[in-house]
């Protein structure tokens, strides 16, 4: 059990801590409160959920401290479309952040989906965070979003050498990414949860500054 924790395959048993993870780990962060447990209940339900790329970090007494699930996406171009792997949420309890975690979860989820056959993998997120582990942006291997443009935010790492060399299109995430969370909802599933208090903060204002970092079609 390198650095205090290890990782094993999230069992249903672990869903609902799960949950709990992503909801400390993103709340706040991107909104007052967050919506991602909520997604991450809902992916589970998908037919593109990935369950055999669904982990979870532990520590030395079972406690569930990290987890990482995926969903499968599709990059569409002229000449058909490709699989790759998405993963998101990934979530780490803030007690244990920069702790190595959030690293030992993708790393090892990405020999498993190099195992399985995908050749890539494309998410969307934080450079400055993803840079750092390889992931690139998806206009060096010509993924653009769904609606043609190109986006800082919007990553990409090959699984095998020239994974993705010569997968042009856009990227098509899975539909329950784009399956509205109405207030009311996110109300009464969020109330089965220990009550936390909503901020703003200045991660939420720099997440929004993020949301208009296009970049040029050339």
């Amino acid at each position: 059990m390198d650095g205090g924790f290890a990782l094993r395959p999230t069992r249903p048993r672990d869903w609902r801590q799960t949950e709990v993870v992503v909801r400390e780990a993103f709340w706040n962060t991107y909104q007052p409160g967050c919506c991602e447990h909520l997604l991450l209940h809902r992916l589970r339900q998908s037919s593109a959920y990935l369950p055999a790329l669904d982990l979870v970090a532990v520590d030395r007494d079972g406690q569930i401290v990290g987890h990482i699930a995926y969903t499968r996406s599709q990059i569409a171009g002229a000449h058909g479309s490709t699989a790759v792997a998405t993963f998101g949420p990934i979530s780490v309890l803030p007690g244990w952040q920069r702790q190595g975690v959030g690293r030992a979860l993708i790393r090892r989820t990405e020999a498993l989906a190099a195992g399985m056959g995908y050749r890539g993998i494309v998410i969307t997120g934080d450079d400055a965070i993803y840079s750092r582990l390889g992931y690139q942006v998806s206009k060096v291997f010509g993924i653009a979003m769904a609606d043609g443009r190109y986006h800082a935010a919007l990553l990409a790492r090959e699984l095998v050498p020239g994974g993705l060399s010569g997968v042009r299109g856009r990227f098509i995430q899975a539909p329950v990414f784009d399956q509205p969370i109405e207030p009311r909802q996110l109300q009464d599933f969020d109330a089965a949860f220990a009550p936390k208090k909503k901020a703003v903060t200045p991660t939420q204002q720099r997440y929004q500054q993020n949301l208009s970092r296009y970049l040029p079609d050339d």
